[in-house]
């Protein structure tokens, strides 16, 4: 009892100067660039929902930790690199996989739960996960991961210790077949559903200037939202087809 009592302080300390330290080391002002599109059917137009506003089903316990299913597409832009991701609607999170006690000493449900949304569809596309690049691609994901925590003004501390725990506890889940498959689900009744694409080789599919997020997102919709309101239609082909035939995007097929 002794033992557990010091082993109870000391995580209490430790707590407290994760804290400490990330109150010294927010700044309060967020510069992830994401957000999600959504077609107001009843009126017509389009809502950006920005990086705040992501939209994602009621949070559920899924093998001992939270989770919770996309209701709209969500795009991601990583400002180093202009790289640009689509997590597709009825994909699930569950808030970044980290070992117990990096769940102790951390907030998964606050402001790193985007960027672990992010984190979570880089390991399940796991790119090069079946070649000796693995573990090169995989660093790549985790700094990505780092990058958003600290975009999202998550403070030193606790994006320090999220990204030390993928780092070290992460590498069994990289391209695992289990992070792809089952990792979809209808977003009415929760049950396991077919992914709205195979996988790809890589998350990224478009590469644009990350302060040009909000002006591209409608095209980047059109390229490859999984909503058939907002990607482009076959009728549309030509004027889509010059937008971005320079671009190099990949795009999903247009809608018949």
């Amino acid at each position: 009892m002794r033992i557990l009592g010091w082993v109870f302080l000391f995580f209490l300390i430790l707590a407290g100067v994760v804290i400490g330290i990330d109150k010294v080391t927010t700044t309060g002002e967020k510069k992830l660039v994401g957000a999600s599109l959504r077609y107001n059917e009843g009126r017509g137009d389009l809502e950006l929902l920005g990086s705040r506003k992501w939209v994602a089903g009621t949070t559920t316990v899924q093998q001992s930790r939270r989770a919770a299913v996309l209701l709209e597409d969500y795009y991601y832009c990583h400002r180093q690199s202009g790289n640009v991701m689509r997590i597709p609607r009825t994909y699930q999170t569950d808030f970044a996989s980290l070992p117990p006690y990096a769940r102790l000493l951390t907030d998964r449900v606050g402001d790193s739960t985007e960027p672990a949304k992010i984190h979570d569809w880089l390991y399940s596309v796991g790119e090069k996960s079946g070649t000796v690049q693995r573990e090169e691609y995989r660093e790549k994901a985790d700094r990505i991961f780092l990058d958003a925590l600290q975009d999202n003004d998550v403070g030193l501390a606790t994006r320090t210790i999220m990204y030390l725990a993928v780092r070290l506890g992460g590498g069994a889940a990289y391209g695992r077949p289990d992070e792809w498959d089952g990792r979809f689900r209808d977003t009415e009744s929760g049950e396991i559903t077919e992914p709205p694409f195979d996988k790809p080789e890589t998350a990224f599919f478009a590469r644009i200037d990350c302060d040009d997020f909000d002006e591209e997102i409608i095209l980047l919709a059109a390229c490859a939202s999984t909503d058939e309101t907002l990607r482009f239609k076959n009728t549309e082909l030509t004027e889509f087809t010059r937008a971005i035939e320079d671009r190099g995007w990949r795009c999903l097929d247009p809608v018949e």
